[in-house]
């Protein structure tokens, strides 16, 4: 790697951390040459015999944008299937096992978001309080600019995951759009090292969403209806483009009634031509309604670590991340699949 190959790869690293006038403040060059090369423009760098500060020349020639992190989505055939809960662990699974600490962002663009809810942060708490401006897409102004800082909630037991509500009420929603939306998810994406996003309950602006997810997991109850629900779905995916990147989770396993997951392989087999990966299969556990009833920021994932529920989900993660040194489960995962993930991460690599 040359001299300029290096300063380019320094100011990526510090994006990660740094705006990029604080990048251009600390490394003395333009602002807008640092701006080129987080947007993935070709830049043409020069040193000088006797002074430290290079020179800049920026051309026309557009690369494809410097892109290291990763949106995960999840998304069902019907409601009530567990994607608040497959995302809040991720997510909280990724901010506990990213290397070196770098932070992590959670997303709730639901109507009626429960991802705050999922982490302990309760509503009445906001209808309580109407004078406090708890943070929100909604809430934030667009001539100010986007902070993360001003606009996110940072979880209190894990530093690194920040909670980011679409809305805190409902009545809120008609203030989000779809230029609006998209706008955060670039900044987050550019700000965190992994972005999970829980999609709006509205279909027609989901499937706008969908296209740009990097990776869509299908939550699935192992149910007759669910089942079905996927064969419903796959059309909707095929035509935003992402059937190569989606894949099945199936929850509740284990639950009274529910058929077993091998009854349920052989099911969406016999459904479909083309059925997508399994990554993974939640067990059934009251553990989750315990601690979002508790009232604290409690998750399984920091409570139970060592569950049936947690080492599945640390799996899923494992091939979402493979680059990352997850710990694996000592007992065996219901999958074994091995990092399916890499040819979609590999394709996102500068």
């Amino acid at each position: 790697m040359n001299e300029a190959e290096r300063l380019k790869q320094q100011i990526k690293e510090m994006s990660e951390y740094c705006n990029a006038q604080g990048i251009a403040d600390a490394l003395r060059i333009p602002v807008e040459a640092v701006q080129a090369i987080l947007e993935g423009k070709d830049v043409e760098i020069e040193k000088t015999q006797n002074d430290d500060q290079p020179i800049i020349q920026l051309k026309t020639t557009t690369k494809t944008r410097f892109v290291r992190n990763n949106i995960v989505t999840a998304i069902s055939p019907g409601g009530g299937k567990g994607n608040t809960t497959l995302l809040t662990s991720l997510a909280a699974a990724a901010a506990i096992n990213v290397p070196n600490k770098r932070p992590v962002a959670i997303l709730d663009l639901a109507e009626f978001p429960k991802v705050p809810t999922a982490y302990g942060i309760r509503y009445l708490e906001v209808l309580e309080n109407p004078d406090i401006l708890w943070p929100s897409i909604s809430t934030w102004d667009d001539s100010m600019g986007y902070s993360i800082d001003t606009c996110a909630i940072p979880h209190p037991d894990l530093e690194n995951l920040y909670i980011v509500p679409g809305v805190m009420v409902a009545d809120n929603y008609h203030e989000l759009d779809l230029n609006k939306i998209l706008k955060v998810i670039e900044l987050l994406q550019r700000q965190f090292e992994m972005l999970f996003i829980d999609l709006p309950k509205n279909f027609f602006l989901a499937e706008k969403l969908l296209p740009f997810m990097d990776t869509v997991l299908i939550t699935v109850t192992p149910e007759y209806g669910s089942l079905e629900g996927v064969v419903q779905l796959l059309p909707t995916l095929n035509k935003v483009n992402k059937i190569e990147q989606s894949f099945i989770v199936f929850n509740r396993v284990g639950y009274p009634g529910f058929f077993d997951t091998q009854e349920c392989q052989e099911m969406l087999k016999n459904m479909m031509k083309q059925m997508p990966e399994r990554v993974g299969s939640l067990p059934e556990t009251d553990s989750i309604i315990k601690y979002l009833n508790s009232g604290k920021m409690e998750t399984v994932i920091l409570k139970e670590p060592h569950s049936a529920f947690a080492k599945e989900v640390n799996h899923i993660l494992n091939q979402l991340c493979p680059h990352w040194s997850i710990a694996k489960p000592s007992s065996g995962s219901s999958d074994g699949i091995a990092s399916i993930f890499k040819k979609l991460l590999g394709k996102k690599e500068a």
